[in-house]
């Protein structure tokens, strides 16, 4: 959906679901309308809880997330669970967080027996990507 602030001549892009949060918002300024002739891009920022099952509790894996997560434009946290499972929540555009967990997928494909992820409106409360514990 989106919004066209007359007052201050800023275009607002939004997208989600009505009563369930906006998934992204791109703010316009006035100087990007008056440089750019056509609609900017839209960056849709989400957030992905992903659960890795199989041996990924001991050998480096949430260590390694971080070192990948790195070369992403992603936040967020990755975390070891009671049941040995690992938990990761990146919150970033979609396709770099897709990236990250595809460069995770091969670069610990030796532990990971199981992927389980959903997706839920970003938060923003991140202001980087760190291990929790």
């Amino acid at each position: 959906r989106d919004d066209y602030d007359k007052s201050n001549r800023t275009r607002v892009a939004r997208s989600g679901t009505p009563g369930r949060g906006v998934q992204g918002t791109l703010l316009v300024t006035p100087t990007a309308w008056s440089t750019r002739p056509c609609h900017p891009a839209v960056f849709m920022i989400t957030r992905r809880t992903v659960h890795f099952a199989g041996r990924v509790q001991g050998v480096g894996f949430r260590y390694t997330t971080c070192d990948v997560a790195a070369g992403y434009r992603v936040t967020g946290y990755v975390r070891n669970l009671a049941d040995g499972r690992v938990e990761m929540v990146a919150e970033g555009e979609p396709e770099q967080i897709d990236r990250l967990v595809a460069a995770l997928s091969v670069r610990m494909q030796d532990y990971i027996r199981g992927v389980a992820a959903h997706e839920s409106p970003a938060t923003g409360e991140f202001a980087d990507f760190r291990i929790s514990y």
